[in-house]
């Protein structure tokens, strides 16, 4: 079972460091990650942020409409027990049960996962904020005053809206402001120069090498710089320059597509509410970037300091391997504050809206 399936488990699980072989190609590892087909897409995420709205909805659509159709309600006046307190009141008492059970939820997800208790606490204070907003709909549905059959339709309609229709435009409106370059489109594009470069001639490749890299090329021996040996070595930094040179704008892409999601999160909530998990999960997108370039930034040092003793004409020993950089991952980010202000923003707004409407249809309510 998975806590969160983010975007870092879309992407490749791993990354074979080789000095020669570009990390923006990952053509020989696996096409999908192997933990995400044994989790499958059912994760315990979905269950929070797809099935708690419903339960909600079924246990609070009738929550004043039911007795005022049995003529309950009438009785209760009598009491001097008003719709709006009796309304407030079972509203409060499930908001209350379905975080309980929420905080059980989470709680065994953790403890079956393994996963850092550290990040417990937003999952409860993200699902407690999500009840909330919940919880505001269903009670200003039922501040119209009309019958229960009523209130459930426009109850769903909501969740299709605001889990359906509202992540769909998103993505859609994301997708059209910052196109992606298709994977299949990219390897092509690289494979094609990676061939262009090796059929180059080598005087053509010094000479590029030399215009990009003057430093490099002015420590290679004269006698090297005409070998078939010298040949692969240039190829392969030209080659792997250039296609990070393509895949530089799709990193830009990337970061621009996660800038305007973020902005959006207060037109989508259920953006913001999934955000809060897969972030805490550590499965967030921006995780794997950080994940990418600090596998790249390795690789770079381990390139550089093995160039430099190639060319210095040593050989590798005990010493020389030692000085090698090993790879540090980046820590997770968790940073939840801006999506628990956003939900905890949209839920005060709509129960001002909420207790206007009560005062407002206070003879319907």
């Amino acid at each position: 079972m998975h806590l969160a399936v983010g975007q870092r488990d879309q992407q490749t699980p791993y990354q074979r460091i080789q000095l020669y072989r570009n990390v923006n190609l990952p053509e020989l590892e696996e096409i999908n990650n192997p933990e995400q087909l044994l989790a499958g897409n059912f994760d315990l995420s979905f269950v929070l942020v797809y099935l708690l709205p419903l339960l909600v909805i079924v246990l609070g659509f009738n929550a004043l409409s039911q007795d005022r159709e049995e003529g309950i309600l009438s009785l209760l006046k009598v009491q001097g027990l008003t719709p709006k307190q009796l309304l407030f009141t079972r509203v409060g008492l499930q908001f209350g049960l379905l975080w309980g059970l929420s905080i059980l939820i989470c709680s065994i997800g953790f403890a079956v996962v393994g996963a850092d208790w550290a990040h417990w606490p937003a999952w409860v204070l993200g699902c407690g904020a999500w009840l909330i907003l919940w919880a505001g709909l269903v009670a200003w549905v039922n501040t119209w005053g009309r019958s229960s059959a009523f209130n459930a339709t426009v109850l769903a309609g909501f969740w299709i809206v605001l889990l359906i229709l509202l992540p769909a435009l998103t993505n859609f409106w994301v997708d059209r402001t910052y196109p992606v370059l298709p994977r299949s489109e990219f390897m092509a594009t690289a494979r094609d120069i990676s061939s262009q470069e090796w059929d180059r001639p080598v005087a053509a490749i010094l000479a590029d090498f030399q215009k990009t890299q003057p430093d490099l090329y002015a420590k290679i021996p004269q006698p090297l710089r005409d070998t078939q040996a010298i040949k692969v070595f240039m190829y392969n930094e030209n080659s792997i320059a250039k296609v990070e040179q393509l895949g530089a704008p799709l990193m830009r892409t990337g970061t621009q597509r996660l800038g305007l999601e973020n902005r959006l999160k207060y037109l989508n909530p259920a953006y913001a509410f999934n955000a809060i998990l897969t972030t805490s999960a550590g499965t967030e997108l921006s995780n794997f970037i950080d994940w990418q370039n600090a596998t790249k930034e390795t690789l770079k040092q381990n390139r550089e300091l093995v160039t430099q003793i190639g060319l210095a004409g040593k050989t590798f020993k005990k010493a020389e391997f030692e000085r090698l950089p090993t790879f540090k991952a980046p820590p997770l980010k968790a940073q939840v504050g801006g999506n628990l202000l956003c939900l905890g923003i949209l839920a005060g707004l709509l129960w001002l809206l909420v207790w206007w409407s009560a005062q407002r249809n206070a003879a319907e309510v």
